[in-house]
């Protein structure tokens, strides 16, 4: 009974230090992770913020006086080049602005290139037909876009 004690205790000790070796690998793991990652500093922006922001007086100046010839691009076609993670306001701006002087204007992206599924990311669905834009480098929505730059 004696050496039967002696082997479980034996058995629960090394149970325990295999279970405390996995838990500082574990530790080990989230440590290294944290340092590669970094912390946001920046929250998502209104474009209504950012336009009143003091030092914006002349992009808000821009954008709010109203366009005086609508037609000085009519006929004209446009495409501006676009890709994951642009800067919102650099492209809603000129496409707005060029709109509003009567262009025709095309959003094109490059085609549709999913990331190796061996890299363990995945893309929305809409990534297929739409770019994802930014604030200071922080993701805030998707914008559609009409072709790709493969047709």
């Amino acid at each position: 009974m004696k050496k039967l004690r002696q082997i479980m205790t034996a058995s629960l000790l090394s149970a325990v230090a295999l279970a405390d070796a996995q838990a500082q690998d574990i530790d080990h793991k989230l440590d290294v992770i944290n340092q590669l990652t970094t912390p946001s500093h920046v929250s998502v922006m209104p474009v209504s913020s950012l336009l009143n922001a003091p030092g914006n007086e002349a992009m808000r100046a821009f954008f709010f006086t109203p366009v005086k010839d609508k037609t000085v691009l009519k006929g004209k076609k446009i495409a501006v080049l676009v890709a994951d993670g642009f800067e919102e306001i650099e492209l809603t701006g000129p496409v707005w602005y060029f709109k509003e002087l009567g262009a025709q204007v095309d959003i094109v992206s490059p085609k549709y290139n999913p990331a190796p599924a061996r890299y363990g990311l995945s893309s929305p669905e809409m990534a297929k037909t739409h770019v994802m834009s930014i604030q200071y480098l922080q993701p805030v929505g998707w914008i559609k876009f009409d072709r790709t730059a493969d047709h």
